[in-house]
């Protein structure tokens, strides 16, 4: 880590935001004048690189700076101060006035001490502007910085998925109209032991949390050919032969866990769970219960998540839902998950509504996944044409985490 030299004591130091604003800006407006002033149009970086002599990648930068009003999004591009030199020299030999050229020289002064004083080197301030960079985790730079995340969990905990997926349902329960029967099925596809030590929980089942889950339940398997006391695979979907699982009881949580296992493609298998739990939650709010949250909790290196929530059209809950995620780091879940904003992550994916009656649910990444959520919607009791639906897909999502949709709970009836 780079070793900061202290600054004196009477050294004003503003907040980071505003140092970072400033200097950005600061640069983008030297370099707009020094193009300006030799009559140079930023929209043609290809023109600047030829008649200057310049390389195309470095005017293509100096270019996206002075296009982009967004300090955020334009300070990846700025170049080192290496590459600033050059393109104040070739730009020197092409007439530029010196007085626009000591500006963006000191401009490029600012810049650097502001990384110095804020972050330390130029790698840190690439974290700083990608965690809050416009477009939020879909920004190709965070992206990469998560893919570095997944490829470094993988590696310490020994395991790695293609993906990691959920779907939850939930529709109005035939004999209690003020409760909603769940389902609920996940897994995780192409998942890959890179040590054969490594065994890995897949699924955890409480018999009664402190938000949703409010009353004790069964959890019925979906696939009606499993038993009550077995595993509730949905064997349809799983790898040929089943894989080898084990079950963990501690309090009031079982824990089913994938065994150890040869490593590598070769062994890759696909491990899908599905339960129902009947009358579980509540369709209206009452008291200081009005929030309806559905989660989908991963804690295995993935490339990509998917989270699908269906929701029966009788159900009075304004939609779409919301969607936050929620940090497991710190090992606690304080619910309702989707108003504890300490522990969320920044930034989020976008919920989209899957138009269609029925939903059109196809996923490229589920293989027949239309036959599995039409066996959900059966075990239920319903048609998939009775319900919205919505996703989210995020590729590789940070580790540990929940992924909240979360809505508003019905209107209480008079009494």
């Amino acid at each position: 880590m780079t070793r900061l030299t202290p600054l004196a004591p009477d050294h004003d130091v503003s907040s980071f935001p505003v140092d970072f604003e400033r200097a950005m800006q600061g640069l983008r407006g030297a370099l707009t004048e020094l193009l300006a002033a030799l009559g140079e149009d930023p929209r043609l970086p290809q023109e600047i690189s030829r008649r200057y002599g310049i390389n195309k990648n470095l005017a293509w930068k100096v270019c996206k700076i002075i296009n982009s009003t967004d300090a955020y999004s334009s300070a990846q591009h700025v170049p080192g101060l290496g590459g600033v030199k050059i393109l104040l020299r070739a730009l020197e030999k092409g007439g530029a006035p010196a007085e626009e050229l000591e500006a963006v020289e000191a401009a490029m002064s600012r810049f650097e001490r502001m990384v110095q004083v804020h972050v330390g080197d130029r790698a840190n301030l690439d974290l700083y502007v990608a965690s809050v960079q416009p477009g939020g985790v879909h920004s190709p730079q965070l992206e990469a910085n998560r893919r570095m995340a997944y490829l470094g969990n993988s590696a310490t905990w020994g395991v790695q998925a293609r993906l990691g997926f959920t779907l939850r349902l939930v529709a109005p329960n035939a004999q209690e109209p003020e409760r909603a029967d769940l389902a609920s099925v996940g897994g995780l596809l192409g998942f890959r032991r890179l040590r054969p030590t490594a065994s890995w929980a897949v699924l955890r089942m409480q018999t009664l949390s402190e938000n949703l889950e409010i009353r004790n339940t069964r959890h019925l398997p979906i696939d009606p050919g499993v038993a009550e006391d077995e595993p509730p695979l949905v064997r349809e979907f799983c790898s040929d032969p089943l894989p080898s699982t084990r079950s963990l009881q501690e309090a009031d949580t079982t824990t089913l866990e994938l065994c150890e296992g040869p490593v590598g493609n070769t062994a890759a298998l696909d491990v899908v769970f599905g339960t129902i739990d009947r009358a579980l939650v509540p369709v209206s709010g009452d008291g200081d219960l009005s929030v309806g949250e559905h989660y989908c909790r991963l804690e295995t290196p993935a490339e990509t998540v998917q989270f699908d929530l269906l929701v029966h059209r009788d159900l009075p809950f304004p939609l779409p839902p919301k969607l936050c995620t929620y940090s497991l780091l710190q090992g606690k879940t304080l619910f309702p998950l989707s108003e504890n904003r300490r522990f969320h992550l920044p930034g989020t994916s976008d919920v989209q509504e899957l138009g269609g009656s029925p939903p059109v649910v196809a996923s490229p990444l589920v293989p027949r996944y239309g036959r599995l959520v039409d066996l959900a919607c059966e075990r239920l009791g319903h048609r998939l044409a009775d319900f919205r639906g919505f996703r989210m897909t995020l590729t590789y999502p940070p580790i540990p985490a929940v992924f909240v949709m979360h809505h508003e709970l019905g209107a209480p009836r008079p009494r």
